[in-house]
């Protein structure tokens, strides 16, 4: 742990300034403490996660307030945490928050001196640099990177000496259709993290374009309050929350299949209209496909179950729970199990027959796991093959159980190859195979996982605490899933005379009962025209989709399609090397829709929306940096009303007009900006300006005084510390802007005299204007004779020194 001493103290009261920005910077990474991961958001100080002997932790949890909303199928979950330093020193941290999989960060925030600073997405060599150069002063920085987890990380510095720190993150996610039901968790413990008792609130809307049914949620006997047939909510609330349960909710909705098939949305972005699509694959909804299908005949399981070091304590657990109740399985006869580290074991030489003997067995054999060594799946997954070769035929459906903390490549070749090569080269398993695979506890690699699940056309699920209420369910729902059939190589194509960005370009596995999607943006207006094309128990089929374009307020749309084009070109990437058109891109994607990505940061510093930061009484109007996009944007000064702001085109800004009356006096005051963005993100900024009615102080003169036709004359000056220019208007009517000089720490300008000039006295005039746009004026001479040039410059003695200049 890493303390402030009594000379940072003194340094951080005299970098006031630097400190009070509040350096946040955010980033996706894998953490080698994984299993700490699976909880809410926490902050970590140095190495130490959790208190030891008893101590308390360094800093805690005072408050957690979450606010999740649901549009249909999407959500949005706005989470506020309040943190106390327990210590008397000034700390840093390491703010962590576990994403669910697939989920998108869309805003973060801090808060200093009761100012809400909202984070910005910056190309990550820029955001590190400005983090260097501004916190290098007081500390070692230190920028996470994104290595592709679904872990929130960020560097938070200060936490104050017996103070709070309040922290804000909203994220959304798209829940997919499993099993008909829409499925929601928002983690609040972990078994691996000491997580201290705090207040907690929990506020969830759920409000739909369809008849919602059967809303259910399984956390502390909280029930849904129905306020209509489309909308529910539900609240709870408790002061020292503890328990070791996460918050879940379940609900269906009655939908209209032609109207849900395919959502559209316009998105008006840099002057254009931009048309996105959303179209769902649910195959229960044709129970033709069903009918004309082979009916399914007995089949085998296997489970491959990860017993390498990384499964050790509540991940092992899990295991054994998965199995505690299991007697028998419909639709299977017999079953196997493959142990597996970095070598692999089978349970039996032959299948077991799928009776309480049977598992009566495999739980005698789980309770003796010892998590030993590295994992390397492919060696369970050859002796998997293994097995199917010698059923003579038999359909097998396999699960893999592990946290994916596996390598993602087998020697130098990629694993998603490898398991390609292993499924495409042997013929039986292609027919005969399917592996789906479940994460269990928490800090899982999820890609790793679905890699395998995708190979051999399985599906995805997950089990992330020993007290999940689906643990001891979810191994029989999987293999019925699987039994009742999975629908295999489904591919979205676009039809005919459609141009088209269409998303995922893979083929993807889905059970019968629920369903997958495609994103698409049109690059020509269009309606929407897609074949589905997909294969169910050994019969192909397809479907034809057409929608008209229409107007919705499905925002969610194009975020979506956003982020799996990123995901496309990061593989792209990752396949074929480094490509700087694609890098461009990805980084352009992320700033425009506001998520993370391996090239991008999350930095939060107090930002200059405010132009001009210098107020003169009387001006007519104030312009704000936003985007032009902003649903709204408000100004509040302290002298007048909040004004709202129009996007003025030529200026690229907002602007509010108004009129500073002229009683203020000069000085410092504090405006408060609140942008609202296109997706009804609020955003508040709380900025100084200045109201300056004070034209700036200029102290000027000539080198030399006297001087022969064609010398060189030199224009000096000193001015007030606010200026903004300086220029001088010579005889013969031509503008000189005088530049800085730091070495001199004046502002200078060089000019000749002409070579035909008459003799004579001349007048230079001098004009310095402020950031206020205040405007002074100086007059300077200089005498130009035949005579030899003095070295001695008197000075414009009437004019007052100021101490600035304009830079």
């Amino acid at each position: 742990m890493r303390q402030a001493h009594s000379d940072r103290l003194r340094k951080f009261s005299a970098e006031r300034f630097f400190l009070s920005a509040i350096l946040i910077i955010l980033n996706v990474l894998v953490l080698l403490w994984a299993a700490d991961a699976g909880a809410t958001g926490f902050i970590k100080v140095g190495d130490r996660a959790k208190g030891g002997g008893g101590s308390i932790a360094e800093v805690t949890i005072v408050s957690e307030t979450v606010g999740v909303k649901f549009s249909n199928q999407m959500a949005k979950t706005r989470v506020v945490q309040i943190f106390k330093n327990n210590t008397g020193h000034i700390l840093e941290g390491e703010y962590i928050f576990p994403l669910p999989f697939g989920a998108n960060i869309v805003s973060f925030a801090t808060w200093d001196d009761g100012v809400k600073i909202d984070g910005v997405i910056m190309e990550k060599v820029k955001a590190k640099k400005i983090y260097d150069d501004i916190v290098s002063q007081m500390k070692d920085p230190g920028l996470l990177e994104n290595i592709g987890s679904n872990t929130f990380s960020a560097k938070i510095f200060p936490i104050p000496a017996h103070g709070t720190k309040r922290l804000e993150m909203e994220y959304v996610e798209y829940l997919p259709l499993l099993n008909r039901l829409y499925s929601f968790t928002y983690p609040l413990y972990s078994e691996e993290l000491d997580i201290n008792a705090r207040s907690l609130t929990i506020d969830i809307e759920l409000a739909s374009d369809f008849e919602v049914v059967s809303p259910q949620i399984y956390f502390k006997n909280i029930v849904f309050v129905k306020n209509s047939a489309n909308s529910y909510t539900a609240s709870y609330s408790a002061p020292s929350f503890n328990d070791k349960v996460d918050f879940k909710a379940t609900f269906s909705l009655d939908l209209d299949s032609d109207r849900s098939k395919t959502i559209t949305y316009t998105d008006k972005y840099m002057g254009s209209e931009e048309i996105y699509f959303l179209t769902t694959f649910r195959p229960f909804e044709n129970e033709k496909d069903a009918a004309a299908a082979p009916e399914a005949k007995p089949k085998k399981a296997v489970f491959l179950i990860d017993t390498s070091y990384s499964m050790r304590g509540e991940k092992t657990g899990i295991i054994q729970k998965l199995f505690s109740n299991i007697e028998t399985l419909d639709g299977y006869d017999s079953f196997n199990v493959i142990f597996f580290d970095s070598n692999a074991r089978a349970l039996d030489v032959e299948f077991i027959k799928a009776d309480a003997a049977g598992f009566s067995r495999l739980r005698s054999r789980l309770e003796k796991i010892k998590p030993f060594g590295a994992s390397k799946p492919m060696t369970a997954v050859r002796e998997l093959i293994g097995m199917v070769n010698d059923t003579g035929g038999a359909g097998v459906n396999a699960i893999l159980i592990s946290d994916g903390l596996y390598p993602a490549s087998e020697g130098e070749r990629p694993l998603a190859k490898v398991l390609k090569d292993a499924f495409e080269t042997n013929a039986p398993a292609k027919k005969y195979l399917t592996v789906s695979a479940l994460a269990v506890g928490a800090g899982c690699e999820n890609d790793r996982l679905t890699m395998v699940s995708n190979a051999f056309m399985g599906e995805f699920r997950e089990i992330k605490n020993l007290y999940d209420d689906q643990t001891q369910l979810v191994v029989p729902a999987i293999l019925k899933s699987m039994a009742g059939g999975i629908v295999k190589n489904v591919k979205f194509s676009p039809g005919v005379g459609m141009s088209v960005l269409l998303y995922p370009d893979a083929t993807q596995n889905v059970n019968f009962d629920s369903e997958c999607y495609a994103v698409g943006k049109l690059l020509q207006r269009s309606s929407v025209n897609l074949d589905i094309e997909y294969d169910f128990r050994g019969v192909r089929g397809g479907r034809k989709i057409e929608a008209p374009v229409k107007e919705s307020g499905d925002w969610y749309v194009p975020l979506l399609w956003a982020r799996l084009r990123v995901n496309h070109l990061i593989a792209r990437i990752d396949e074929y090397g480094e490509n700087e058109e694609m890098r461009r891109e990805i980084i352009e994607l992320s700033k425009r829709f506001n998520f993370v990505t391996k090239y991008t940061s999350f930095l939060a510093v107090p930002p200059s929306v405010l132009r001009p930061r210098r107020i003169k009484p009387g001006d007519p109007e104030i312009s704000i940096s936003a985007p032009k996009d902003s649903k709204l944007v408000l100004v509040k000064l302290p002298f007048a009303e909040a004004m709202k702001a129009e996007y003025d085109e030529a200026k690229g800004l907002f602007v509010a007009r108004f009129t500073a009356p002229a009683h203020i006096k000069d000085g410092r005051y504090e405006a408060r900006v609140m942008i609202v963005d296109k997706f009804n993100r609020e955003k508040h900024h709380a900025l100084d300006f200045f109201i300056d009615s004070t034209p700036p102080v200029i102290y000027a003169k000539c080198l030399p005084e006297r001087i022969l036709r064609g010398g060189e004359l030199i224009i000096s000056a000193n001015a007030s510390p606010d200026t903004a220019s300086i220029k001088a208007k010579m005889p013969d009517g031509q503008i000189v802007e005088l530049k800085y000089d730091p070495l001199s720490k004046l502002s200078r300008a060089h000019k000749k005299t002409g070579e035909k000039d008459k003799a004579g006295v001349y007048k230079i005039e001098l004009e310095a204007i402020d950031h206020a746009g205040n405007r002074s004026v100086k007059f300077i001479e200089y005498t130009l004779s035949g005579e030899a040039a003095s070295l001695d410059a008197a000075a414009d003695n009437k004019s007052a020194a100021g101490d600035g200049n304009a830079k």
